[in-house]
């Protein structure tokens, strides 16, 4: 009677280290499956800034900036506002486009 119960515990283990081993394989592909979405994701943000062309943008602030007093464009750039407003727009932006997902699929 021992024997039978103790291969009926050594086949509930093996059952159990293969239903581990399924489980864990499945949350890897689930894990890959999103790092392949995110990444892509990724890649299609990064173009997209990649593309926009802030040349002439750039070329008419310069010269608006070129008009202010020396000491106030040193605090400025000491202070990182430029550094600062630009973090903040991209945060804005990420946040508005973040808001064109529906809540339903965000929310659980």
């Amino acid at each position: 009677m021992d024997a039978i119960i103790n291969w009926l515990v050594s086949f509930w283990g093996y059952v159990l280290d293969a239903l581990k081993w399924v489980l864990d394989g499945a949350l890897y592909v689930l894990k890959a499956a999103a790092f392949f979405l995110f990444d892509g994701l990724l890649t299609a943000i990064y173009a997209i800034v990649g593309a926009l062309d802030v040349g002439n943008l750039v070329a008419n602030l310069a010269g608006t900036w070129a008009g202010l007093p020396p000491q106030l464009l040193y605090v400025i750039n000491a202070v990182g506002l430029p550094t600062g407003l630009t973090m903040l727009s991209y945060a804005i932006l990420i946040r508005k486009l973040l808001d064109l997902i529906p809540a339903e699929f965000t929310r659980f």
